[in-house]
């Protein structure tokens, strides 16, 4: 039965869990579904476990729940409790994997089954982001350059990043085949990925990967295995004639462009590709870095909470509006301040002391898996210093994933040397894990019940009553969100322009002070907030509100607009 179910949560993991472009309009119902499916995983590892097995826990599974477990806690000091709640509960998601795995992955053979399925799906969502060249017809396409490959995920740089982390696994399962059939589909599952990479366009995982290629070829050189190296540079040497090969099939006009299509195709020089890559990537991210930078400086101890980079950037001062820092390292300084970034420091420190304590003591065998795992890690490691796929996508999924198969092998090499320390925890196992699982499915119905009510039962409100028993409701369902608040003001205001009655107003000016309670940093309610100080004639509280809602670069226009209204209203009021 468990077996079965991991296959089946494997595949959530690929398909739901990258937040497909496809049901990206129930991402929470997506969200709640993993965190659903990662709980009943976890429940279904513990309680088939060997109860006569100690199952003893090592600093890099403690280091990594702790973190884990911060990051989900960062939510009762979030500065907006409704951008936090999506990605506190998919690090919840990946806390309840992260303790299954300790569970299930008993040894290398079950590691290695379960290497082989994240694989074989890689090769599936490398092969659907070849096939997405071919049929342009169904994706939104300027013909004046080629589709980025991005399969299911969101963006085309998600994707690149989830490729990059089964390259080094794709070479290891390739030379542990058994049969030929089996190395065929390997080899040709690994030529995929890389020719699906290089149609992602991102110059980021390209570079990555081709770190990661170099490593390997270098690590069989060392280990004395020339003909592995010049295989894995002969397989790299196809991919790329193969890329080429396609890219110049799909460029042909006459196969897949409209007719005319190409009217707008022009020459592209060296120098203007150089240019736009400084502009667009290296500039760019250098001010994304400064802006996370500041946030970090203010919010230097506890965070600002997860995913509040977005509304916050835009009160630094600097240009453009981000969705995130593109960099995992400076966007989690910010959002979980140096307790947070500390944790995540312990957790790589103890992964690079475990990596090389496996290396120096581990059999051949766990020395090799090793490897091939650090590769990946590495590069999902490399890849996030100039990308943000940490809470994006699945990337937080496959980090615990690679780290407790760190602990498997650690596990494996401890059977065989007396090295390392572990804390046998059998009995607080026992009492805690249940405990936790049924804190867990609460928040996992808080959330979902919540979200149901704002994305549905809000919106489908038939009258003015429904809509404020709806709004009560998801504050009861979540007191430190200001969503509901906010909405409930929303409701008040057009309850004033239907009636004329001044106490909808005032009703309405309570809920949106609410708001700036539990997010200060809400400056755009501060813009409907001096609407209605206007509508109540106050227009010096309206001055003052439009002024504050200025720090923010979103609501600038907004408020100079109703400033001007005021001064105008202020001079035809005039004698």
């Amino acid at each position: 039965m468990l077996p079965a179910f991991s296959v089946i949560y494997l595949f959530a993991v690929v398909v739901v869990g990258c937040e497909n472009n496809t049901l990206y309009q129930n991402i929470h119902d997506m969200n709640a579904l993993m965190a659903f499916l990662s709980l009943v995983f976890l429940g279904m590892a513990f309680f088939h476990r060997d109860k006569k097995e100690v199952c003893g826990v090592r600093a890099l599974s403690i280091s990594l729940i702790l973190f884990l477990f911060y990051s989900v806690i960062t939510f009762y000091h979030s500065s907006n409790a409704d951008l936090s709640i999506y990605p506190v509960v998919k690090i919840l998601s990946a806390l309840f994997l992260s303790i299954a795995l300790i569970y299930f992955l008993k040894d290398i053979e079950i590691l290695e089954k379960a290497l082989l399925m994240v694989f074989t799906f890689g090769g599936i969502l490398a092969t659907t982001g070849i096939i997405e060249q071919f049929f342009p017809f169904l994706f939104q396409m300027n013909w004046t350059r080629v589709l980025n490959s991005k399969s299911i995920f969101t963006n085309a740089n998600f994707y690149s990043g989830y490729l990059l982390i089964h390259i080094p696994i794709g070479v290891y399962l390739y030379f542990r085949s058994s049969s030929s059939f089996q190395k065929f589909l390997t080899g040709l599952a690994w030529i995929l990925i890389l020719v699906s990479l290089g149609f992602s366009k991102s110059q980021g995982g390209q570079l990555t990967a081709c770190l990661q290629i170099a490593a390997i070829i270098i690590y069989f050189f060392v280990t004395k295995k020339p003909h592995r190296a010049k295989l894995v540079g002969l397989g790299t040497i196809v991919s790329i004639l193969i890329y080429f090969g396609l890219l110049k099939l799909i460029l042909e006009p006459n196969l897949l462009a409209p007719i005319g299509s190409t009217a707008g195709i022009r020459e592209v020089t060296e120098s203007e590709i150089i240019k736009d890559w400084m502009s667009s990537s290296v500039g760019i991210r250098l001010m994304y870095w400064s802006g996370a930078w500041k946030i970090f400086t203010e919010h230097w101890l506890m965070g600002s909470g997860l995913w509040t980079f977005v509304e916050l950037y835009p009160q630094t001062g600097l240009s453009r509006l981000p969705l995130h820092a593109h960099n995992m390292y400076l966007q989690t300084a910010a959002e979980t301040g140096l307790i947070g970034f500390g944790l995540l420091m312990i957790c790589l420190t103890s992964l690079c002391t475990t990596l090389g304590g496996i290396f120096k003591r581990g059999s051949t065998k766990v020395v090799e898996i090793n490897f091939y795992i650090v590769t990946s890690l590495l590069g999902l490691l490399i890849n996030n210093t100039i990308e943000y796929n940490w809470l994006t996508s699945n990337f937080i999924y496959y980090f615990v994933s690679l780290v407790i198969s760190v602990e498997v092998l650690n596990r494996e090499t401890q059977r065989h040397n007396k090295w390392g320390v572990k804390i046998d925890t059998k009995g607080l196992q026992a009492k805690v894990v249940p405990v936790f699982m049924v804190l867990g499915a609460f928040v996992i119905v808080q959330y979902y019940s919540y979200q149901r009510v704002i994305s549905h039962d809000i919106p489908m409100s038939a009258t003015m009553e429904e809509m404020f028993a709806n709004t009560d409701n998801a504050k009861q369902l979540c007191h430190r969100c200001g969503r509901p608040y906010y909405l409930s003001g929303i409701a008040h205001l057009e309850m004033f322009r239907m009636s004329q009655n001044s106490q909808n107003l005032i009703l309405a000016e309570h809920d949106f002070n609410e708001v700036i309670h539990r997010n200060p940093y809400s400056l755009g309610t501060y813009l409907i907030l001096g609407k209605t100080k206007s509508l109540q004639g106050n227009f010096s509280k309206a001055k003052e509100y439009y002024i504050k809602a200025m720090k923010d670069s979103r609501h600038v226009v907004s408020a100079i607009i109703e400033l001007r209204n005021i001064e105008k209203n202020n001079e035809s009021a005039r004698p």
